[in-house]
């Protein structure tokens, strides 16, 4: 009888930097966003920012809640079904001091504006939350010259935005970027993870 071929392949594997950007455009059902060099196309993205320097990367969660059921006549559920597919991307930002181009989206929880002589976050007296696109974009191993997308077309970030002011250290934010679903989307209604072939 024939044996079953390995599936050992170093190049199939994820290795950043990566780069997570806000404000990018939504596709059409079905569709993926448009690269240019690795990066959103401008013209497609007109608005996207690239949020800077992190920590250490991102973290991208697929999320999978369950409930089991089960029966008096087995020791073991019988049938599982899926109650919820949270999407989260969290990373560590750096470039806190960038009102325009981080803050902005990061801190759903203040309103941001800008006059002449400063840039601002109000805070409080929010109660709605202002939602973005947000993509994490890096190469692929495999072909550094294709690249993968992981892509929440609407989501917010859901931690507090926290910060140390110290002398010992730079200051830098956890985020959780919490990806929501749109309602009118029936194939992809939170996002999508692709690669370029």
């Amino acid at each position: 009888m024939p044996a079953t071929a390995d599936n050992l392949d170093g190049t199939k594997i994820i290795l950043g930097p990566g780069k997570l950007y806000a404000d990018v455009a939504v596709p059409a059902a079905g569709a993926r966003m448009t690269l240019s060099s690795g990066t959103p196309d401008s013209t497609e993205n007109a608005n996207a920012k690239q949020l800077g320097l992190t920590v250490d990367g991102s973290v991208i969660t697929f999320g999978l809640e369950t409930q089991d059921f089960g029966s008096d006549e087995l020791a073991s559920p019988h049938f599982s079904r899926i109650i919820n597919t949270p999407v989260t991307i969290k990373a560590k930002i750096i470039q806190i001091m960038d009102f325009t181009n981080v803050l902005k989206y990061l801190m759903p929880q203040a309103a941001y504006s800008t006059a002449a002589g400063y840039k601002q976050m109000a805070l409080g007296g929010q109660s709605a939350i202002t939602t973005y696109s947000f993509a994490l974009i890096a190469p692929t191993v495999e072909d550094p010259t294709k690249y993968w997308v992981a892509h929440l077309y609407k989501a917010y970030n859901k931690n507090p935005f926290s910060f140390s002011v110290t002398r010992a250290d730079q200051a830098s934010a956890e985020i959780e970027l919490m990806g929501l679903a749109i309602a009118t989307r029936t194939t992809d209604p939170v996002g999508n993870f692709w690669q370029q072939i």
